[in-house]
């Protein structure tokens, strides 16, 4: 019979851990990979849901105080509603002077980045005052300059 020396048993001790080691790191990594990488349904991308657009005409206002400057504005005005967009064609006059008193109050300095918001939030609120289809949720500046 082959007899173990002292010399043998810590190389026999470090080959056991080795192996052991290596069986740990190889079973993490395939539960992480299970739980983690395999299983996609998480990172799915969400769509972004978009209602009824109408589109306006161009406006070019002068701004308040002033006959040198004045803003040029097209808006996209989202709705709840399909509906919204007849009633829209049937009340454009209102629109439009709603959009018109609304933009012929505003100086340069009340039309900063804080104020474009401000502004958006405004038209919604009042062009909402006389729609009964439905409503303006959100509106989206398809251009805008100030001169």
């Amino acid at each position: 019979m082959s007899e173990v020396t002292n010399e043998n048993k810590p190389s026999q001790f470090l080959v056991g851990m080795l192996v052991v080691l290596l069986l740990v790191m190889f079973s993490s990594g395939f539960f992480i990979y299970k739980l983690v990488l395999a299983n996609p349904t998480n990172t799915e991308k969400q769509v972004t849901q978009v209602g009824p657009i109408y589109e306006t005409e161009e406006f070019i206002v002068n701004l308040s105080g002033s006959v040198n400057h004045y803003i040029k504005a097209k808006f996209a005005l989202e709705l709840s509603d399909k509906k919204v967009i007849d009633e829209l064609g049937t009340k454009l006059p209102l629109l439009k002077d709603t959009v018109i008193m609304i933009l012929a109050n505003k100086t340069a300095d009340d039309l900063d980045a804080q104020g474009k918001e401000d502004l958006k939030l405004e038209l919604i609120e009042e062009i909402n005052k006389f729609l009964d289809q439905g409503k303006v949720i959100k509106i989206h500046y398809l251009a805008i300059l100030l001169t």
